[in-house]
């Protein structure tokens, strides 16, 4: 019984980690980021936009700043060829 439930919790815990891909907020110049998520989860890659957003705005509320928007892309899942994918390119004010 604990040996199946190991094997369980190994195997989900397995593809929840292959689920979604993500950069990390990376700095490409002073105080300007960006972002890069794919989620093959999700359909939409405006929902995965919407994370990185969210996220975004929490980093800079981190450094006591307000978030502002400089560019973004998004691309939904293609069966068989891509996941749902965003990027998002933000500046700390």
């Amino acid at each position: 019984m604990k040996k199946s439930l190991f094997v369980v919790v190994a195997i989900t815990s397995t593809l929840a980690g292959c689920a979604s891909t993500n950069t990390g907020i990376v700095q490409i110049a002073d105080d300007t980021y960006m972002y890069a998520k794919q989620d093959w989860m999700a359909y939409s890659g405006s929902v995965v936009k919407a994370e990185l957003y969210k996220e975004a705005n929490a980093f800079c509320a981190g450094k006591g700043k307000k978030f502002a928007p400089l560019n973004s892309t998004n691309e939904d899942y293609k069966p068989y060829q891509s996941s749902a994918a965003a990027e998002i390119q933000f500046t700390c004010k």
